[in-house]
């Protein structure tokens, strides 16, 4: 919203400094009143008059040419940032949505592995009962069935936690999660081509943002160089 609020302000300014590039016109008004008396009577005249005043600033130097170059840049740098906030935006979504589908399968496999463990101390405890296997052998199955089940608390605590999560990058209440009910993560496609590593860089609108800033500033420095003219 920040950055929003920011383009929007950035916007407008930018359109009220090249407004200085065209003549202006203003509606100039004048009332008068005058009495003038005599021994004998007093007459009072009163005046009023309307019209318009248009003005133009010769930019000689590029002066205004320069602030309104300035506050151009320094818009799109604003739009840059919205860029860089929505693409930042986009990217935690996807690291959380990704993030919830794999805790899924995690668990689906801890819930697999859980019903081998017990599937196997079932034949452990038939095995001792049989003579045919220790008591720590039954002690340590046991271990591994108990362990698989306390996992499994914590992978369904995280995969809350990253809904929460997920709900607050979309606006919502931790608790109004959007329903997932994809159990599979997606199979991307070829990654497009990049480029070059400078051109990749050049794309980047954090960078794009800053460069903008940069030739603002610029334009700022030639015209307060052109207000010390004549």
């Amino acid at each position: 919203l920040a950055d929003w609020d920011r383009l929007e302000k950035a916007q407008p300014q930018a359109r009220k400094d090249g407004a200085d590039l065209k003549p202006s016109l203003a509606v100039a008004d004048c009332a008068s009143d005058t009495r003038i008396e005599t021994d004998s009577s007093a007459v009072e005249n009163e005046n009023y008059s309307i019209g318009l005043v248009a003005g133009y600033e010769v930019d000689l130097w590029g002066r205004i040419r320069a602030t309104n170059e300035s506050a151009l840049l320094s818009a799109e740098a604003s739009r840059e940032d919205l860029n860089t906030v929505a693409m930042t935006l986009a990217a935690e979504v996807t690291e959380r949505w990704v993030a919830i589908l794999s805790q899924r399968l995690q668990r689906q496999l801890l819930e697999q592995q859980l019903s081998n463990n017990e599937t196997y101390l079932e034949l452990v405890e038939l095995r001792f009962r049989k003579s045919l296997a220790s008591e720590l052998d039954v002690f340590q199955q046991r271990q591994l069935v108990e362990r698989s089940k306390a996992q499994l608390p914590l992978i369904e605590m995280q995969e809350r936690m990253l809904q929460n999560q997920l709900a607050v990058l979309l606006g919502r209440m931790p608790n109004q999660s959007p329903v997932i009910t994809r159990q599979e993560l997606p199979v991307l496609d070829a990654v497009p081509d990049a480029g070059l590593p400078v051109q990749l860089l050049q794309n980047r609108p954090d960078i794009v943002a800053a460069f903008k800033r940069l030739e603002a500033v610029d334009q700022d420095l030639a015209a307060a160089r052109a207000d010390r003219l004549p």
